[in-house]
């Protein structure tokens, strides 16, 4: 609005100065047509000897309305031309100050409309950042309910252990209160030992199978989080797109396919067919199996989430000290169950395996779409055993430090 105003206000003057010209140049046509019969009259041959006759008179007046007429047309035509060459100016003068004034109003519309771009990225982000921080706040409270009642049935069955059993002191030391309260000791020790690995155990399942009677050391509630990932996450790209599907998806953050939510949509979207998720895992493990999951494509009738399901990913796990060892290549099939499973060749030095800690999930081509939706990742195994451990010391030492 204040360019077109400047705008107009250029157009205004811009006319009040052609009227100033005009009046100027009617003034100029005035004393140019005076001075023109001036001239003409004062070029007339002067009248001959004698006296004047009639004829010659006429003569005289002929020649001088002729000169007058002359000289008027003459100055006619150089009134037009100034007039012309003035109102050529003039109107280019103004279509240059109204050209100026758009583009003036066009480059303030980009700047507000970017302003506006990035005041909505940033309001989409710090939503999806909301939505997840609740969700991590919903399962923690469920964890740390399910934890407290697991603790408290391990110490009941620590207060059963010890009001059920039989102390039989060693023989010989009746009399001796030190053998006494360390035998004792061991067998509240070993009662504790016993509740401790029940619990544990019992932990392993609440937190940890999902579905697939495995441990899912992927998951987010557990420890684990994503450490890399492709590209960067860009809600405006997304919901650019014209898939409704996509627009739904476009709000959520790589760390969403460490969660147990499977609703639809709820997943991290990416552009094209390639990408790639890092994840370090809740703790070293010895892999034993991945599963991924994604949403039914029976649960959309225009087979959109069936056609942007990841296809072929390729699996690559990592040892603490950062050597890399290819885990697997799977083929996801959306004809199949949801949550696929795929066992995975488990890394191994001097015949010894090496704990992974860290996997990464390469997707390398998708069904179809033009984008693709990772709903969830998981990574099955074992803790290694004390005797793994200890082994895969001496082996690592003697392979480099792995």
């Amino acid at each position: 609005e204040a360019s077109e105003a400047k705008a107009a206000a250029g157009v205004a003057e811009s006319a009040r100065e052609m009227d100033e010209r005009l009046l100027e140049l009617e003034h100029s046509f005035e004393k140019r047509l005076a001075a023109a019969i001036e001239r003409a009259l004062a070029g007339l041959p002067p009248p001959p000897d004698g006296g004047v006759s009639e004829s010659d008179v006429r003569a005289i007046v002929r020649a001088a309305s002729e000169a007058a007429a002359a000289a008027e047309a003459k100055a006619i035509e150089e009134l037009r031309a100034e007039a012309v060459k003035f109102t050529e100016e003039r109107v280019a003068d103004v279509e240059g100050r109204a050209e100026a004034a758009q583009a003036a109003a066009r480059e303030e519309m980009a700047r507000v409309s970017g302003s506006l771009r990035v005041d909505l990225e940033d309001a989409l982000i710090a939503r999806a950042r909301e939505l997840v921080e609740e969700r991590v706040s919903v399962e923690a409270r469920e964890r740390s309910r399910e934890v407290r009642e697991a603790e408290r049935r391990m110490e009941a069955a620590v207060a059963e252990a010890s009001s059920g059993a039989v102390v039989t002191p060693p023989e010989g030391s009746a009399d001796d209160s030190a053998a006494l309260s360390l035998f004792i000791e061991k067998r509240v020790r070993s009662h504790v030992s016993n509740a401790t690995s029940t619990l544990t155990r019992e932990l392993e399942k609440i937190l940890y199978e999902d579905g697939t009677g495995e441990t899912d050391w992927a998951l987010a509630g557990t420890g684990a989080a994503v450490v890399d990932f492709s590209g960067k996450w860009n809600a405006m790209r997304m919901l650019s797109s014209v898939n409704p599907f996509a627009r739904a998806s476009a709000a959520h953050p790589p760390e969403v396919v460490l969660s147990s939510d499977n609703t639809l949509g709820r997943c991290w979207a990416f552009h094209g067919q390639r990408g790639f998720v890092t994840v370090q895992l809740a703790r070293a493990i010895l892999p034993s199996a991945v599963t991924i999951d994604h949403v039914s494509a029976a649960l959309v009738p225009n087979d959109s989430a069936g056609s942007s399901a990841p296809r072929r990913i390729r699996v690559t796990g990592f040892s603490k000290a950062g050597r890399e060892y290819p885990l697997v290549t799977i083929e996801y099939d959306t004809y199949g169950n949801p949550a696929q499973t795929f066992p995975v060749h488990s890394p191994s030095v001097g015949g010894v395996k090496v704990p992974i800690r860290t996997v990464r999930f390469e997707v390398e081509s998708n069904h179809g779409a033009s984008y693709t939706c990772l709903y969830r990742v998981r990574v099955h195994g074992e803790l290694p055993t004390p005797e793994n451990s200890r082994s895969g010391l001496r082996s690592m030492a003697s392979a480099g430090g792995e």
